[in-house]
């Protein structure tokens, strides 16, 4: 039993999460346990835990694969620590990651009970990396309304008694389980802001465009309403940014003129935007020119990274 449990949800990525695991129990915060939820997976998930030989680490094997939310919940309901850390299984975290977070969260900041770390994001198949360094004001309702940058599913260590609170991730959701958990968690406390580089996130794949579609629909269900009642800008600006997220949906299905159409309502939705916005435009929809602060990745392999300025939206 450690003060921080770690969860690791799989599915199929047995190759990656020998990386992962080894990056977990590589941590220099040794006070841990590592849950690894494996989500119905066809790969030998039991075989890559049982190759490692270490006492902290312990498996969970669901009979149905249900997807990231529902695995991550099994997770936080097996934790015993105070703590709870997530990584998803084909990222990794950098050897002081844990500690600099408890660091962080130890004097309560302003009554925050989850921290949030900086990151590199490394896009595989396009060779390019970006650094995100979030500042304090990442962490705020103002800026989540354009999307979920700070990406919890590798950087987040939360209180465990926080989701008997907030409540845990909503297993209908397919994708943006993290964006609507920290819009929930932010009606009540603020987020505290690591803004080191402590993970290594992996890009690969783009999710499928029916996942994408009825996680939004159930999105703006969810937050459109109470946003909105907020202010009239929150509620623009969020329901501008499901309109961009859609539209790059669309783009990966190859729908280009449907994408054009969604790109011009968001813009009508909030019209005004800085160059912050077209920056985020074209990394939603996977540019393969580099952006300003970007750097190739030299060989494929990670290494030193470019470090891109993330500027307010309006």
């Amino acid at each position: 039993m450690g003060s921080v449990s770690v969860v690791i949800p799989v599915y199929n990525r047995s190759v990656e999460l020998r990386r992962a695991i080894r990056s977990v129990l590589t941590q220099s915060y040794a006070d841990l346990e590592l849950i690894v939820v494996d989500d119905a997976s066809s790969e030998d998930i039991a075989g890559v835990v049982d190759d490692i030989a270490d006492k902290r680490l312990r498996l969970i094997r669901k009979p149905v694969n249900q997807g990231a939310a529902s695995a991550r919940n099994t997770g936080i309901e097996a934790a015993t620590g105070r703590w709870v850390a997530f990584l998803d299984s084909d990222d990794e975290w950098l050897p002081h990651k844990l500690e600099r977070q408890i660091e962080r969260l130890a004097p309560r900041p302003k009554g925050a009970r989850i921290c949030c770390s900086g990151y590199v994001i490394l896009h595989v198949q396009e060779r390019r990396a970006r650094e995100f360094h979030p500042a304090d004001w990442h962490g705020t309702a103002r800026q989540l309304v354009w999307g979920c940058n700070l990406s919890p599913g590798s950087t987040l260590v939360a209180e465990r008694a926080c989701f008997d609170e907030i409540g845990l991730f909503d297993v209908a959701l397919r994708r943006f389980e993290d964006w609507d958990w920290l819009l929930r968690y932010l009606r009540r406390y603020p987020i505290a802001i690591e803004p080191e580089v402590l993970a290594r996130i992996n890009k690969d794949n783009m999710p499928s465009h029916s996942s994408v579609l009825g996680s939004l629909e159930l999105l703006r269900a969810k937050h459109q309403e109470a946003l909105s009642a907020q202010s009239w800008r929150l509620g623009r600006k969020f329901q501008s940014s499901l309109l961009v997220e859609e539209a790059a949906a669309a783009f990966y299905a190859r729908q280009f003129l449907h994408t054009t159409t969604l790109l011009s309502r968001a813009l009508l939705a909030y019209p005004f935007r800085n160059r912050a916005f077209y920056a985020m435009l074209a990394r939603r929809l996977g540019s393969l020119a580099y952006l300003p602060g970007t750097m190739p990745l030299p060989g494929g392999a990670p290494g030193r990274f470019g470090k891109v300025s993330e500027r307010a939206e309006q």
